[in-house]
């Protein structure tokens, strides 16, 4: 099989293109079983998140190779990698290098790559293929073969720059790019940020419409225009959100359409290239195309080079700029695509198996079949799910009347419980008699263990089934050291077990989520799994409760919400005063600094609601809560007085209001819950909730029954 290789790369020459002798390629056809099995290399990793379902994008790499200079090129591809993994998707590069076909390179292979340049590898689209595999070459690959590859190992979404199209004088030419017809018989979403618009756009349309492919722009009218968000052109289709884009293509696979969903995300209007400029520099570099006779596969390369240098550098800056928010885009893409799969084949399952709609099971355990002796009102209704925080805390304080010595021991207890926002949560709903299906991560210790009695031992039991247990981790921890007067002095928070609560652990549950009346998530959770979560509720219009947390857990949720664009998917968002101020803050439009805590507080809420947040309840201790709501005519804003209670702690108070208040909208349908109306009567019983929780030293006391809320 050596041989068969060697001939091979004498025959077709030294890193020419060619063709092969008879012989050679007689010798090639008889190497089939050698090929299939060593031609095509999938990086372990993402082959198995492929077969696990879990979200990949793919990448091409001729802009590694043809589209910038080394270190550049490394840098980018490197930044590019990890915005998609910031995101929830795992980045899998093809190329060509050694004659293998690589989906997902090393890092080492990617900085070899980067450093090899244009002189030492060929641009491959799908013709160049078997040549470049037959004579051991390196190659980086364009639409057309990425497609092909990425395609072939299974995965289903492509991130690129621009695509090729038609070039200028193309109807006289025939100078068309093979990626149009490779997006006409390949099933992929490819994301772009259109045709490069050194290329007939409207005539690149026109083929694509021959080709039977979706051209889609996204929250725009026209087909962007690479380094411009306009083109001229209208786009035949205009989707608002990645969520869309990936529900089109789920749409797309169930019918089969074997060809591609082609999404043309425009250029951020801050690093739009300017316009005039760009467009004046593509017709001097095209005249040089013409009178010096680059033709072929480098007049792409050309052109982009002069353009970059006629501009001083301002093309390459919008290149690189593009291209990570067309991975931003892809990413989204891809994770939603995940949860829509994972949905279906779990309603598939339930199906099969002949359980009722609603209720899943899985390796962690059962979901939530159905809540121990629930009252009547909820019957109906099955088991709402909340998801976050398991944390056990540990509470040190000096004895009685004993100052605390700083620098040596002082005498005092330790107290440890069960604790943790969306814990709490979970629990005080099953103490008022509906337990939610409560997802979450554990470690494997005793501190595990302690959560999980005492789940078991609340009435009615809180199920822990579905709990993630993680071996070899440590159970979330918050430490605390209080001072004689019982103020927290300081705190250490170990949160790492948190971070197993990820997007394939919560698409494992998406059927139950998905027939659930409402979902409640801590914002403890990374932003690839909040997306997942609310993308699973977006796509079942499923109302969502965010809880913030903390301040900076609040902003980073907003920032990962609407970089998502899936902000809209929290229905309901339960921030204190100091976390409101800072979600508006984490908005690309905040509010204006204002004198006074109350105005900041209302303009960050009004901010909120005009961000896509349907119902913002501003906990404010004694004062109430801020209500802030979409109106008929705008944003409205109203005042709901807290209850008067006999203070002893308020460990747990803003837990509790969450509970009493989702426990009153689940009397109501899950398309009536949003309503003002039953958010309003809701909200009287958070409130009460609330007063019972803080007039008791537990986070969440025994009292807290549905008998005292109604």
């Amino acid at each position: 099989m050596l041989f068969v290789k060697l001939c091979a790369a004498e025959t077709i020459g030294n890193g020419q293109m060619g063709m092969a002798s008879p012989l050679a390629l007689l010798l090639l056809s008889s190497a089939a079983p050698f090929l299939s099995a060593h031609v095509l290399r999938v990086r372990p990793d993402i082959a198995s998140a492929i077969e696990e379902g879990r979200p990949v994008v793919a990448l091409e790499s001729t802009i590694i190779s043809h589209g910038m200079p080394f270190p550049e090129n490394l840098e980018t591809a490197r930044a590019v990698e990890e915005l998609i993994l910031a995101h929830g998707a795992l980045p899998a590069t093809v190329a060509v290098l050694d004659g293998e076909c690589c989906v997902g390179l090393t890092a080492e292979q990617l900085e070899r790559f980067a450093r090899l340049g244009a002189g030492s590898v060929s641009k491959c689209s799908r013709r160049d293929l078997a040549a470049v595999v037959a004579r051991g070459g390196h190659a980086g690959t364009t639409v057309s073969a990425t497609m092909l590859l990425a395609h072939r190992a299974g995965v289903r979404v492509f991130v690129t720059g621009g695509i090729g199209g038609v070039h200028r004088g193309g109807e006289a030419s025939m100078d068309v790019s093979a990626d149009l017809v490779e997006l006409g018989r390949t099933p992929m979403t490819v994301v772009c940020a259109g045709a490069k618009s050194i290329l007939d756009i409207p005539r690149t349309l026109e083929v694509l419409e021959t080709q039977g492919v979706a051209v889609i722009a996204l929250g725009a009218d026209e087909f962007p225009a690479f380094f411009t968000r306009s083109s001229g052109v209208a786009a035949p289709c205009r989707l608002e959100t990645p969520l869309q884009v990936a529900r089109a293509a789920a749409a797309s696979e169930a019918l089969q359409l074997q060809s591609a969903l082609l999404v043309g995300a425009p250029i951020p209007a801050e690093a739009e290239a300017e316009a005039a400029a760009v467009q004046q520099a593509i017709e001097a570099a095209l005249d040089e195309v013409a009178a010096q006779g680059v033709g072929g596969r480098e007049v792409t390369p050309y052109l982009l080079r002069r353009v970059n240098e006629m501009t001083a550098g301002a093309s390459l800056k919008a290149n690189i700029a593009l291209v990570k928010n067309n991975a931003v885009v892809g990413a989204q893409v891809a994770v939603h695509l995940a949860a829509l799969r994972a949905a279906d084949a779990a309603d598939a399952t339930a199906r099969a198996e002949g359980v009722r709609e609603g209720v899943g099971g899985g390796e962690e355990g059962p979901c939530l079949a159905a809540p121990p002796s629930p009252p009547p009102s909820f019957a109906a209704h099955g088991a709402a799910v909340v998801i976050g925080g398991a944390v056990a805390d540990l509470v040190a304080s000096p004895a009685r009347d004993t100052p605390l010595l700083r620098g040596t021991s002082t005498p005092g207890t330790l107290r440890i419980s069960p604790g943790g926002v969306a814990r709490n949560i979970a629990e005080a709903l099953s103490r008022l008699g509906c337990p939610p299906l409560f997802l979450s991560a554990l470690g494997d210790d005793a501190l595990a263990d302690l959560i999980v009695a005492h789940a078991e031992a609340v009435l009615p039991p809180l199920p822990t089934g579905s709990l993630l247990r993680v071996a070899e981790a440590r159970t979330a921890t918050f430490t605390a050291l209080q001072d004689e007067g019982g103020d927290l002095c300081a705190a250490v928070a170990d949160m790492e077990a948190l971070q197993s609560i990820t997007p394939e652990y919560i698409s494992h549950h998406a059927a139950a989520i998905g027939a659930a009346p409402l979902c409640v998530v801590d914002a403890n959770l990374s932003p690839a799994a909040l997306a997942c979560v609310a993308s699973l509720c977006a796509l079942h219009s499923l109302p969502l409760w965010l809880e913030p947390v903390s301040i900076v857990k609040a902003a980073a949720a907003t920032s990962a919400l609407h970089a998502s664009r899936l902000l809209h998917a929290a229905t309901f968002v339960s921030p204190n005063e100091a976390e409101a101020v800072a979600m508006a803050a984490a908005l690309p439009h905040a509010p204006p600094p204002l004198p006074s805590l109350d105005e900041r507080v209302a303009a960050a809420a009004t901010a909120l609601v005009h961000a896509g947040c349907a119902h913002v309840l501003v906990t404010r201790g004694a004062r109430g809560v801020l209500w802030a709501r979409r109106g008929a005519e705008g944003v409205e804003v109203e005042e709901v007085r807290a209850l008067e209670a006999r203070v002893v702690s308020t460990r747990g108070a803003g837990d509790a209001f969450v509970a009493g208040t989702v426990w009153g909208l689940l009397r109501h349908s899950r398309e009536a819950i949003a309503s003002a109306e039953a958010v309003r009567g809701a909200l009287v019983s958070g409130l009460r909730a609330a007063q019972l929780t803080v007039e008791h030293e537990e986070a969440v006391p025994p009292t807290l029954v549905a008998e005292r809320l109604s």
